[in-house]
């Protein structure tokens, strides 16, 4: 076996100057495993933007996260597509970052979706279109005219008739949209469906031009023109066509019959069950809580498994004052136990919901605040048929560094934000003390859907040490509501000039060299490469104002650190917000 070593960064510090050394006391805990969760319940809030809020509630080893939108001109919720396609998914923060220069602030999971076709499960309508039927053993969620929501239970009715039947009064039912046949069925494709439509040896597809747009209004009825027809299937929708599909038997024998070249189509997509100021809807389901109280065993459509197992949860809801809730509880994934429908209705009720709705759950629950995945599955990702988005209309900020320390060292001395709008303006951002006076002026000028820099750095940054605020002030050029956005910074120098390198005094050590402004108590992790905390030489420990040094033998539990690279970390700062790191790579 080869001699151990250590190859670490070059040296910032210089090696001629004696710093105090500090030699870090060893613990048996030193090997980290993990945490226990204090059984006491804890949240944090903070404001997005005014007038949304989000909190991660912990209790009893449980973890959700909840965001509280009020009611505010300036903000939407509306469902959104993955893709252009129905059949199309893609994950979560892929979604919010296609719509950030629309304004896209927090976003949660939709509805269930079939995974090989994609489709979603129940109603999706949007703006009115009726792009996929609803599952009528399940609720979906309503949104009305004015953004308040409502719980629903729907069915589509949907009929056509065609000027080759020998009896006109007599009708045909067709059963879906934009998906796979189930069953013997017929079903409507529209240029939503975004491909050919499905092959098969028994099927037959008409292609109808129709009179007026390929929207599909629920209850709204359509007629059109058959141009072309096909057997097994394979045309494509688009501008103003739709394909009706017999599937099936008799049923395919009846498109072939009656929907030839040339023949005149009424189609009537009646959908019962939904309210007249409907605006948008997505499926999900169950119904939790119904006027203020929880619902236990809804008695819709789903497995046990799908209900009364420990999971991830996604539910959407809203107060009797009109505030919007979005929750998100972890579930397995993120190493937490989940819950059940019944416990997130409960959740739910206690909120202050007084309607509330189920979305889909286990590996699709996520929350998304902007680009940032809230809560992080093991697994990663799922991409998913569907979201909920919350759309904000006024000035956002993006997070910057939360904690500058401008001593010069090169290392967090400046930061930077990104400011956007939905609309185009005028926009100024100044750093501001607490109370929110001006301090200096960082930006003025033009402000749109394309993000722009703002550097936070030299003069700007000439103040004490201290909490500050980031203020941005935006009226948009079409004269409507202005708004603004607050960003909290911290400008803290105590920590700083970190230098990683192998001791010339003692070749088995690693010395870690850095020189604090004043006083402090200080956090020294070591992390591998994986990011997993494997040492602690310091946890909160007071450490004088100077030049300091620690010396560490490289390790744990009287064993030497297996090959790899690792990284070391230092904080004087509880929430780690200054934390300055530097790796090594450990030899043998």
């Amino acid at each position: 076996m080869g001699r151990a070593g250590v190859t670490v960064p070059a040296v910032r510090i210089p090696a001629e100057r004696p710093l105090p050394l500090i030699t870090p006391r060893t613990s048996a805990l030193a090997l980290l495993a993990v945490a226990p969760v204090a059984a006491t319940a804890s949240a944090t809030q903070s404001t997005i933007v005014p007038g949304v809020t989000y909190e991660r509630a912990a209790r009893d080893g449980q973890v959700s996260h909840i965001v509280r939108i009020d009611e505010n001109p300036l903000i939407t919720i509306r469902p959104e597509r993955s893709g252009a396609q129905v059949t199309r998914r893609t994950n979560l923060t892929t979604m919010m970052t296609r719509r950030a220069s629309v304004g896209a602030l927090v976003g949660v999971n939709g509805d269930y979706f079939n995974y090989a076709g994609g489709y979603p499960s129940g109603l999706l309508l949007l703006g009115g279109e009726l792009i996929h039927e609803p599952e009528q053993t399940r609720s979906a969620l309503g949104i009305l005219t004015g953004g308040r929501l409502t719980t629903i239970r729907a069915q589509l009715t949907g009929e056509w008739t065609s000027s080759l039947q020998p009896d006109p009064t007599i009708t045909f039912g067709f059963s879906g949209l934009n998906r796979a046949a189930e069953h013997r069925e017929t079903l409507i494709y529209t240029p939503r469906y975004g491909t050919h439509t499905p092959i098969g040896s028994d099927r037959t597809d008409a292609l109808v031009r129709l009179d007026t747009s390929a929207v599909l209004r629920p209850n709204r009825t359509v007629t059109g023109t058959v141009i072309s027809q096909r057997a097994r299937g394979g045309l494509t929708p688009s501008g103003r066509s739709i394909v009706l599909t017999g599937a099936g038997g008799s049923l395919t024998t009846r498109v072939a019959t009656y929907l030839k070249p040339g023949a005149t189509v009424t189609l009537r997509p009646t959908v019962t069950g939904l309210p007249a100021d409907l605006v948008h809807a997505i499926g999900g389901g169950p119904l939790l809580v119904q006027d203020g109280a929880a619902v236990h065993s809804a008695g819709e459509g789903f497995t046990y498994g799908q209900v009364a197992v420990r999971s991830a949860r996604t539910a959407v809801g809203q107060t009797a004052d009109g505030q919007t809730l979005l929750v998100v509880t972890e579930g397995p994934r993120e190493g937490r136990r989940g819950q059940t429908v019944n416990q997130q209705a409960d959740q739910l009720a206690a909120l202050g919901a007084q309607n509330a709705v189920a979305m889909d759950s286990g590996g699709s629950s996520a929350m998304a605040i902007g680009r940032r995945l809230i809560n992080q599955p093991a697994a990663g990702e799922r991409a998913i048929a569907n979201a909920l988005i919350i759309r904000y209309a006024g000035v956002q900020l993006s997070d910057a560094t939360s904690v500058i320390t401008p001593n010069g060292d090169g290392s967090r001395d400046g930061a930077r934000t990104f400011a956007w709008a939905a609309k185009s303006g005028r926009a100024t951002i100044v750093l501001a003390r607490p109370n929110g006076s001006r301090i200096s002026t960082l930006y003025a000028g033009a402000v749109g859907p394309s993000p722009r820099s703002i550097p936070i750095a030299g003069r700007n940054i000439a103040v004490h040490d201290g909490p500050y605020k980031i203020v941005a002030k935006f009226t948009p050029t079409d004269n409507t509501r202005a708004s603004s956005k607050t960003m909290p910074i911290v400008i803290d120098r105590t920590l700083g000039y970190m230098s990683v390198r192998k001791s010339k005094a003692a070749p088995k050590r690693l010395r870690i060299s850095f020189k604090l402004v004043r006083e402090a108590n200080l956090t020294i992790t070591i992390t591998n490469a994986s990011g997993r905390v494997v040492h602690r030489l310091m946890r909160r420990t007071h450490v004088p104002s100077g030049p300091r040094a620690v010396l560490w033998d490289m390790k744990v539990h009287g064993k030497r650190l297996r090959p790899g690279v690792y990284t070391v970390s230092v904080s004087s700062r509880q929430d780690q917000a200054d934390r300055l790191s530097a790796r090594f790579r450990m030899t043998r």
